[in-house]
């Protein structure tokens, strides 16, 4: 070896914890005192770090003990210590730290799962979560369905009252006729008789049989109305069947029970001529009379009660 090798290597030999190696090939360290806290790197290194390095040990000064040549000069000479406890765990340095918690608290306030990145104690407590609100259920079924289930309910009902609602049917007087001799009488001066009205009823637009709970019918004199605003006679009939989109004829029963003022009343003047001729010295007349119907349909008569009124102006015994 040149002097100049040696010289070197003698100059070396002189710096602390410089390790030389001796004619065996065996490693011999210099002795070195421990370094202070606040070395270059900043951190403490205690002992050697073989396992990290092989044969080539480092010790705390950072500096090689194998040959002359220095082949960590480059790890050596830099202030951070590349094996200390976050760069062995591979934990993001100070800054990139910084940016991800600042992403969390953004993602936090904004709803997200950005505390995750954070500590055990700063995670979401489970107890704390709000628990998705469920739909309302409508009894078993949810809303929406309970909402078909009512309609189709609607339109089956809407389709059974247009059948089975009664419609008022359509009727006409075709006549009348005395049941017996009746009982008229000028002094005092009174009317006792009992007769029929023929009714020809047409029920076209009734899907299924009306029944009827009864059917009230009142008779006015048209020519003493306006002085006597009273029925002159009643009738009525009782549990009532009305066939369905056909036309039928009842005979209704009527019964007459009048008492007037005197013998000239008007009233009892138009039956003497009507039905007793006779008595009056003429021929016989026509009545001129009003008939009232009153219709009570079974199950809805606490409802409606459909009024009919026919006004007959020839009607002949």
């Amino acid at each position: 070896m040149s002097r100049k090798g040696r010289g070197y290597r003698d100059s070396q030999s002189n710096v602390p914890g410089y390790n030389t190696r001796n004619t065996r090939g065996s490693v011999a360290s210099s002795e070195y005192s421990q370094p202070s806290p606040t070395d270059t790197a900043g951190h403490y290194r205690t002992g050697s770090q073989t396992d990290q390095y092989g044969n080539y040990r480092r010790d705390t000064a950072g500096t090689p003990a194998r040959g002359s040549f220095d082949v960590y000069s480059d790890f050596n000479n830099r202030a951070p210590d590349d094996f200390d406890e976050r760069a062995r765990m591979n934990l993001p340095v100070k800054e990139e730290e910084d940016t991800l918690n600042n992403a969390s608290d953004t993602l936090d306030s904004a709803g997200g799962t950005g505390g995750i990145l954070r500590s055990n104690s700063n995670q979401i407590n489970p107890e704390s979560l709000t628990k998705p609100k469920q739909r309302k259920r409508c009894c078993c079924c949810s809303r929406r369905i309970c909402v078909f289930i009512v309609f189709f309910i609607l339109v089956a009902l809407g389709i059974t009252l247009f059948f089975v609602w009664p419609r008022i049917p359509e009727l006409q007087i075709l006549g009348a006729k005395a049941d017996g001799t009746p009982n008229i009488s000028v002094d005092p001066p009174y009317i006792k008789m009992n007769f029929s009205i023929t009714i020809e009823i047409k029920n076209p637009e009734n899907w299924v049989p009306i029944k009827f709970n009864k059917i009230e019918a009142q008779v006015y004199d048209l020519n003493t109305i306006a002085s006597y605003d009273r029925p002159i006679a009643t009738g009525m009939i009782t549990k009532y069947s009305l066939p369905p989109r056909q036309t039928s004829t009842l005979d209704f029963p009527i019964e007459v029970d009048y008492v007037g003022k005197d013998v000239n009343d008007a009233t009892i003047q138009d039956f003497l001529s009507a039905c007793l001729p006779s008595l009056t010295g003429g021929k016989a007349t026509t009545l001129n009379i009003r008939v009232d119907v009153k219709l009570h349909p079974w199950a809805i008569s606490w409802i409606i009660k459909p009024e009919i009124t026919k006004q007959i102006s020839d009607l002949v015994d």
